[in-house]
């Protein structure tokens, strides 16, 4: 496998400890104020500097501090600060109050009994749900100035997250591409840089095409194949896959995948918390709709189908970083679990002035961080990022993309691949221009 040029961080939920410092007043602090890390007290002077790794790189280095992602509101030096200077505001913090800060959004205060707040399993922590979730404490916008916990702490209360140019953090993640305008191999002789590992490809139900998968196998990339329950008529599917109408071509192809023998990836029921595919829970023709619990009983039945045929293929499941129709509903509602899956992967594409329904541009970070928060407290998978993207329109396209490089690195530990939509298309009139079209936006990629 080619190796990339993301710089990402590992995640490792805060802990129960005995002790707590959420001043850091036994340690010391990191000399740029940017950087919430307190170190231990033996690291002297090399605090946060090149010889950090020279006294201790566990308890010296921003860097794996960090990662450890420990909160000193529960743990000892080192640690990471959530806790504020008191006298910046009068603002209450949920240390202050008794609460345990949440590391993965620095806005949520959970019960403290929760041992940490937020992410897979919270709903299964003494406080439950109400106590030490943040998909339910968040959107109750109760404020900890005058409440106490669960709560959430005013903007002003929490430190800043670093992005990634302030702390060198890295590890190699998986990059794929979907690109028809071009071969992965041209993209990279013109980028100059072997950089892709995986290649997305989308086939019909009535078209699927085994040969596609071992041309991409053959020429060095992973295959994502996103299948699709399309044909000519429009009504919703779901009941269909459940009918058997979809099965001869499921089991056919399936046992080319087994008599094939190339492991890859297997994307489908994808986006299905949006109208705008006919497997989604929110699509509607002629009165006709799709329900959860189809959703989950079909997406069981395909992995199903592969797995009795010996097929090497993972399964992955995909939502859409919004729901259709700007739905206010959690992802819970719509969530088929993940029995058989291999990992989660979610769309997140800045569609930047490109519709009139999105007459505003987002970072990375601000697309995808609310449904990654969702993500992390419905399943402990594997995430990626399924597709992804930016239009140029009232948006400068190479920062977006350094920021997101940057975003991936610091803010996402739990992503371990994403996949770069690559080809300019016409949107509902309007040329989206997806690809890296000028020379600037190439340098910001690589």
């Amino acid at each position: 496998m080619k190796i990339n040029h993301f710089a990402v961080i590992l995640l490792c939920l805060p802990s129960f400890a005995s002790a707590a410092d959420p001043t850091c007043s036994t340690g010391i602090i990191h000399p740029d104020s940017m950087i919430p890390a307190c170190c231990d007290s033996i690291c002297g002077d090399s605090c946060g500097t090149e010889e950090c790794g020279n006294v201790s790189a566990d308890n010296c280095c921003a860097s794996t501090i960090i990662t450890e992602n420990k909160s000193c509101d529960t743990n000892d030096p080192p640690c990471v600060i959530t806790s504020t200077d008191e006298n910046a505001s009068d603002s209450r913090t949920c240390s202050e109050i008794g609460g345990l800060l949440s590391t993965l959004d620095g806005v949520t205060c959970c019960l403290a009994s929760c041992g940490y707040c937020g992410g897979f399993g919270c709903d299964k922590k003494p406080g439950g749900v109400q106590g030490c979730c943040m998909t339910f404490i968040t959107p109750l916008n109760k404020s900890c100035d005058t409440n106490d916990p669960p709560c959430t702490v005013s903007q002003t209360s929490t430190v800043p997250v670093p992005i990634a140019d302030t702390v060198d953090v890295k590890r190699n993640v998986a990059v794929g591409v979907y690109t028809s305008s071009q071969t992965p191999q041209n993209r990279e002789q013109d980028l100059g840089i072997e950089i892709f590992d995986y290649q997305l490809v989308f086939q019909k139900i009535y078209s699927l095409d085994y040969p596609e998968i071992k041309s991409v196998s053959s020429d060095g990339y992973i295959p994502i194949l996103n299948l699709e329950f399309l044909s000519d008529s429009s009504e919703p599917v779901l009941k269909k896959i459940l009918s058997g109408t979809y099965d001869d071509q499921l089991e056919a192809f399936a046992k080319e995948c087994a008599d094939g023998g190339i492991t890859f990836w297997i994307r489908t029921l994808h986006e299905f918390n949006g109208n705008w595919y006919p497997w989604g829970l929110l699509y509607t023709y002629n009165g006709e709709t799709n329900s959860p619990a189809d959703l989950k009983l079909a997406m069981q039945r395909v992995i199903k189908i592969f797995r009795d045929a010996n097929a090497p293929v993972k399964f992955q499941l995909n939502i859409n970083a919004e729901n259709g129709y700007d739905d206010p509903r959690p992802f819970s509602y719509f969530w088929p679990g993940t029995e058989g899956l291999d990992a989660v992967t979610i769309t997140s594409y800045n569609r930047a002035y490109s519709t009139i329904y999105h007459q505003f541009s987002n970072s990375f970070y601000e697309g995808f961080k609310p449904a990654y928060v969702q993500v992390l407290e419905l399943t402990d998978l594997p995430i990626w990022v399924a597709e992804t993207g930016t239009t140029s329109y009232g948006t400068d396209k190479p920062t977006w993309l350094r920021e997101c490089f940057e975003s991936i690195a610091l803010d996402f530990p739990k992503v371990v691949q994403l996949t770069f939509f690559m080809d300019n298309k016409i949107n509902e009139g309007t040329l989206t221009d997806w690809d890296l079209n000028t020379d600037a936006d190439k340098e910001a990629f690589i």
